[in-house]
């Protein structure tokens, strides 16, 4: 053993001498010593890893952060290779003695992989004195959360009800119930712990996603449906694979408007799974509707502030042809009634009606008011408010507009009005990237108009 060392550390410094004419030469060279322990290890060649980790440790005597990561690869080579508790403990005392002198550990990371499993074999073979006085002992001892995971499921199961039980005001015992239970296949248990964490902290995303999924999994449609539209939309779009089940699922229940919301709002990575594609393809198209009124010009008031000089003036609203904002199977007609706040065949008027009427005739911000107050009284009628949507962007009020979205998300392809006004207030406040997402989606079903194409040319990137 000490013949191989000798010969191994002897072929170092002539490789050194030969390979390196200069001293960035020479760090250059043992760097790629470094990266090769590194590759060998993570492909399981672990006595070619114990060599290069090995010549890297020699020359990089003089950079400690190096050393540092160079050694624990060592370690973890010579323990994996099987070269015997000697010759993992001498490297181990050899990088106590650098941590202690030089606290460099961690400035020079290892990988993710080898980080956790050098911290694993430094537990099982320094013992708790030495590592107490490192100064990266904190990266050797197990957290709390860590000792929980490495403990069986059926004894973590049983600690986290006794401290449920111990602690009945708090939500976290519940929602790691739901995913312990959740892991294990038993759906009904995890509905009940979300339904107890919910009951602690009402809209709890993390409930209400963990319960949503469980309900998917039970092939009970309807609760799924209830807690994954009652989450944030910009909530969901962190979850793109839950969101992929979910489209599947409404496709199979043949609720087209929320599985052709959802498909416009999923990554590409997962339409592209076969059973998320498979049931977008069964989405029914659309067929394209008229384009949106463009909104009357308001009347100049003092306390209304122009737009930037930078930004082009939006064209003055007027009423839009038939031959460009109809649609093609609808005669032409004196006045193009709003696409979104469409006629009512009841008898007796409705808040809607009666927005329609007054926009018609140019009393936007009394439209706007009659449909506040309508929506204050009905917050859950999602019509009503698509209707305070548009007459938000009849009025400029653009974040009264913005404030309607997460309430009437998602918006399938077929509310393409509600989408293009959705786009105007997410751009004027702010939202640009989201606004982009909903006028690509609204664009090819709805008319040209001099307001439509204004805001396409400032919303959408130029081809």
């Amino acid at each position: 053993m000490k013949r191989t060392q000798g010969f191994v550390f002897l072929a170092a410094a002539l490789a050194a001498i030969i390979l390196a004419p200069s001293l960035r030469g020479t760090e250059e060279f043992y760097l790629i010593r470094l990266r090769e322990g590194q590759q060998a290890y993570a492909e399981k060649r672990f006595l070619d890893a114990v060599t290069e980790y090995r010549i890297a440790c020699f020359g990089l005597l003089e950079e400690p952060p190096l050393l540092s990561n160079c050694l624990a690869g060592l370690a973890l080579s010579q323990d994996a290779a099987g070269k015997g508790a000697e010759d993992v403990d001498a490297t181990l005392r050899r990088f106590t003695d650098v941590e202690r002198r030089f606290a460099s550990y961690g400035k020079a990371p290892l990988p993710p992989a080898m980080k956790a499993a050098f911290a694993e074999l430094v537990r099982k073979r320094v013992s708790p004195d030495t590592l107490v006085l490192l100064p990266a002992a904190s990266a050797f001892f197990e957290t709390e959360d860590q000792k929980l995971a490495n403990l069986p499921a059926a004894e973590r199961i049983r600690l986290f009800e006794t401290r449920a039980a111990a602690e009945p005001a708090s939500p976290r015992w519940p929602l790691l119930l739901m995913k312990e239970e959740a892991a294990r296949g038993d759906q009904k248990a995890a509905i009940r712990w979300a339904t107890k964490a919910l009951e602690l902290s009402p809209n709890n995303t993390e409930a209400l996603l963990g319960r949503g999924k469980a309900h998917l999994d039970r092939k009970d449609y309807t609760k799924a449906k209830t807690d994954l539209l009652a989450v944030p939309a910009e909530e969901r779009g962190k979850s793109p694979e839950l969101m992929g089940q979910f489209l599947v699922a409404s496709v199979a229940a043949k609720d087209w408007t929320t599985a052709s919301g959802l498909s416009g709002a999923l990554p590409e990575e997962v339409l592209a799974k076969p059973d998320v594609a498979a049931a977008a393809a069964r989405i029914p198209t659309p067929k394209p509707v008229a384009a949106p009124v463009p909104p009357p010009a308001p009347t100049p008031a003092p306390t209304v502030a122009p737009p930037p000089v930078e930004t082009p003036v939006p064209p003055t609203p007027t009423p839009v042809p038939a031959r460009t904002a109809a649609p093609v199977e609808t005669p032409e007609t004196p006045a193009t009634p709003s696409p979104v706040l469409s006629p009512s065949p009841a008898a007796k008027k409705s808040p809607i009606e009666d927005g329609r009427e007054l926009l018609r005739a140019g009393k936007t911000q009394e439209a706007k008011a009659l449909l506040k107050d309508a929506v204050a009284a009905a917050p859950a009628d999602r019509e009503l408010r698509k209707a305070l949507l548009e007459a938000s962007v009849m009025t400029r009020d653009w974040k009264l507009g913005a404030d309607q979205l997460p309430s009437i998300e998602p918006l399938s392809d077929a509310e393409a009005p509600s989408l293009f006004y959705g786009a105007v207030c997410l751009y004027e406040n702010g939202d640009a990237a989201k606004a982009r997402e909903y006028l690509r989606r609204a664009r090819p079903r709805i008319a040209a108009s001099p307001f439509v194409e204004y805001y396409s040319k400032k919303i959408l990137p130029a081809p």
